[in-house]
């Protein structure tokens, strides 16, 4: 890597190629310990008749109970595909996503915020925000089918799901640039900027950056995802230096000085791109529509 660059090829993280997959474990364990329960008080007493019965009947509840919890476990809710998990994965500051259609970029969002939620728990607070309104509906309908299986709460009138062990994902809207003002005074540990290229100008997204902070120590990024074109397409390129690193994996380094404290301070920025090549789940009818 040249210019101060450091690829990500360089200093492999087992972590991010490592297949994330996410089942009903919990009913497992759970409908284990019935069927366990049941079988453990249904020995069948010899002079007793009745009980010998009832015994027997409890033994088949238990057994059924027990293919149904090995068939739930069985059940993959959602897996990462290996540029999703790079994604997931990524400790840098500002991750960029993407760079065409079809290469999985919503699902790894969703992804990144259940690995997130599942780590921190109540101190993790992300918000996913789009340009419009209608943009969400479709994430939103997409992060229900993945995450309500696992156990995420979804809530209709404030858009926000909250997690098992208490995390938050807020979903909202920048129709304006100037409605960014809005959310000052507001803590984040991910925010998640969808189809960046919508937004003609970085400026609200750089406004939200300044909300990321965390009193509990919880690593807190930026991970945003893009398509090539629309009115953000050139600030794009240059936020991720991708006229000079096209193919994305380098790792840039931003130095800060703490006016206050004359610390000085590192941020890191990377692309990691993802077409639909690197998604299995679309095939070649998908791939003959975009042509």
């Amino acid at each position: 890597a040249q210019d101060g660059a450091r690829s990500l090829r360089d200093r492999p993280n087992r972590r991010c190629y490592t297949p994330l997959r996410y089942s009903r474990s919990g009913a497992h364990e759970r409908d284990c310990r019935l069927a366990t329960a049941a079988r453990d008080g249904a020995a069948p007493d010899g002079r007793n008749h009745s009980r010998a019965r009832d015994a027997r009947v409890q033994q088949r509840k238990a057994e059924r109970a027990e293919r149904a919890a090995r068939s739930a476990a069985s059940t993959v809710i959602w897996q990462a595909q290996p540029r999703q998990a790079a994604f997931i994965g990524c400790p840098v500051d500002d991750v960029g996503f993407g760079g065409a259609r079809g290469g999985g970029k919503s699902d790894a969002v969703i992804g990144d915020w259940i690995v997130h939620e599942d780590e921190y728990g109540a101190n993790a607070i992300g918000m996913a925000f789009r340009r419009e309104r209608t943009q969400l509906t479709e994430l939103i309908q997409r992060a229900r089918a993945v995450m309500v299986p696992l156990g995420f709460k979804w809530h209709e009138q404030d858009k926000y799901f909250s997690g098992p062990k208490g995390g938050r994902l807020r979903f909202a809207y920048l129709e304006s640039d100037s409605d960014a003002d809005g959310y000052q005074g507001h803590s984040y540990t991910r925010l998640y900027p969808e189809e960046m290229g919508t937004f003609p100008s970085e400026g609200p997204i750089n406004k939200l950056q300044a909300t990321l902070r965390s009193g509990a120590g919880v690593p807190c990024q930026i991970k945003g995802t893009c398509n090539p074109g629309g009115p953000g397409h050139q600030w794009v390129k240059a936020r991720y230096r991708l006229d000079t690193h096209p193919g994305g994996f380098e790792i840039f380094k931003n130095e800060f000085v703490n006016p206050f404290t004359k610390s000085r301070i590192e941020k890191t920025r990377v692309f990691i791109p993802s077409r639909v090549s690197d998604n299995k789940f679309l095939g070649d009818d998908y791939v003959a529509n975009l042509f």
